[in-house]
Parts: C-alpha cells; structure tokens; sequence
C-alpha cells in the first residue's frame, strides 16, 4: 500500500485480448470503480515485449488506485493462452516491472465472459473470430464446445464465414457451384483480380488468417442482393452454432436456464442471429436468450471479488 491509509479494499480483473486488454476494479459491493484500456495480451504473441509494457501499464495504474487510499485484495488475469506452462511467471514479470506484488490467479477468457454476461450459471455462446459455447451449472460443472481453433474447428465463426464464402468463388469459378455476388464483392472491395490473388491472401503466413476472417463484414451485403450461396453460408452458420449451444446445454442440464449471445458475428450478422435465435426457440423453448449483463474484464474483477474479497 503506498500513500495513505486504507479506507477500504477492491478487486481486480483483466481482460486480456490480441489488440487491447481491459482492466476493471470492483469494490467489495460489486461496484465497478475504475475501468479502462491498455495495450494488448496475446499470451503468445512473438511481440512479448508489448505485452510486458501493457502488463506494466496496469500495475502502475492499480497502484495510482491504491494512493488514493485504497488496496488491491488481488487480481485475476483472464485471457486466452492462460494454460501455457510459461504464463503465470510471463505474467508475474510484466506486473512486477510495474511494481505490483499483490496476488493474482490466471482464468481462460471464456470463464471471465461467463461471469460477467450471465454470472456464477449459465451459459455463452462467442462467435467472433472463432466461436465457442461455455457453461457452468451451480454445483461448479462445466462444459464446453468448440473452440478448437481456425484449422480444426471453429464452425460459424468469421473465420470460417471467410473461408466459405472464399470456397463459394473458387466453386463457381470451377463451374462446380452456382454464380455468387459474393465474388464481386470480394474482388471489388479487397483488391483482388482473379483467384490467384485469393490463393496468395488466404494463405499469407502473417496475415492469412486475419484478411480470412474480415471477409466475414461483407456477408451482409451480399445477403442483402438475395445472393442464394451467402443464405446457405448463413444458413449453415446458424446451424453450426445451435450444434455448439446444443451440446453444451444438454451436458449441464441449462435446458431452461440462460444464454448469452456475443461476438461480432451475432452482434453484426443479423441473418445469422436470427437464424439461431429461432432454432434455440424451437430446440429449447423453455431457455432465457439473453445480452449480456456486464463486460469479461467485470466477469474477471467479479472471479477476484468471490477469491479475495469474500
């Protein structure tokens, strides 16, 4: 503690992404008393020395928080890649250079995003990049689907939209599928000239999975033309996330319990969500589809309040 004497303490709790981490500190009520934005923490990110200055940032921050009389009961750090044998002690150095020598506890993004969109039970469904569905029944079970990553898995997210709709323009190119406006769409708004130049992108080393995934913004125009491939890519989208939410809810028994729909696929694709908003209707009529509640940096602060606070 520096500066003063302690009037009460808070918990804290990151959010850890590949373009920004988020840190939010709750009081011993739940009331969130600082929240904001600092660089980014891919755990496995070669740029290690980025992810060493943010972790540095947030300690300095929790401790300009403490000069002003209060303490830090503890931290959760809640982010992807947590399960590295080298996280805790990569981690521990950043908040270290920054000067916090409080205690923390590692949790994966996906149990902060539970907590803070639902709370203690329930269940998510992430479809962004990847997509995943996490839940978790009062007793402490929990199960999961999907999640596998781009290679493996990861059906109904932007990567796999990407990668769909790109097969979608090679398949009519080939004369094997329907014409598509999804290929005017894609040449025209990323600069591409023939299939080659598909080829090259999707597979570019550095940047091949993420130009795959942004293809992803441009499934609603072509949705909007009536284009009959971007219905049956969405179409397949919706039915590959029911699978997720299916498997999960039926493991931990959430038949008639809550769902939180998040992600920029189901934020932004608005076919998509409607689609699986209705098979979630007739599959479960009986479950809660919900927004969520509150932010994964709130979920992570709120797992710290319950290990440190209580």
């Amino acid at each position: 503690m520096r500066g003063g004497a302690v009037s009460a303490r808070f918990a804290a709790g990151l959010d850890g992404g590949g373009t920004k981490t988020t840190l939010c500190c709750l009081d011993g009520a739940g009331q969130v008393m600082y929240e904001g934005s600092f660089g980014p923490m891919n755990i496995n990110s070669p740029d290690r020395g980025a992810v060493l200055a943010a972790l540095a940032a947030i300690a300095r921050q929790i401790l300009s928080l403490e000069a002003m009389g209060r303490a830090c009961a503890g931290l959760v750090v809640a982010a992807a890649g947590t399960s590295h044998p080298e996280a805790r002690d990569f981690i521990g150095e950043g908040l270290k250079q920054g000067g916090y020598r409080g205690p923390f506890t590692l949790r994966g993004d996906h149990e902060a995003a539970l907590r803070g969109a639902v709370g203690p039970e329930g269940a998510i469904l992430i479809a962004g990049t990847g997509a995943i569905c996490y839940g978790r029944r009062a007793d402490g079970h929990t199960a999961r689907a999907g999640g596998w990553g781009y290679l493996l898995g990861d059906e109904g997210g932007g990567y796999a939209l990407g990668r769909e709709m790109l097969g979608a323009i090679l398949r009519a190119e080939d004369g094997r599928g329907q014409p598509t406006r999804l290929k005017e769409l894609v040449y025209e708004e990323r600069g591409l000239r023939d299939p080659g130049d598909i080829i090259r992108f999707a597979y570019d080393q550095e940047q091949g999975k993420a130009w795959v995934a942004g293809l992803a913004e441009l499934l609603p125009r072509a949705l909007t033309m009536g284009d009959q491939a971007a219905k049956d890519i969405a179409r397949k989208a919706a039915d590959d996330l029911f699978s997720l939410c299916e498997a999960v809810l039926a493991r931990l028994s959430l038949q008639e319990g809550r769902l939180a729909l998040m992600g920029g696929v189901l934020g932004n694709i608005t076919c998509i969500r409607e689609g699986l908003i209705a098979r979630l209707a007739e599959g479960f009529p009986a479950l809660q589809v919900i927004s969520p509640k509150h932010s994964a940096a709130w979920g992570a602060a709120d797992l710290a309040r319950e290990l440190y606070l209580d």
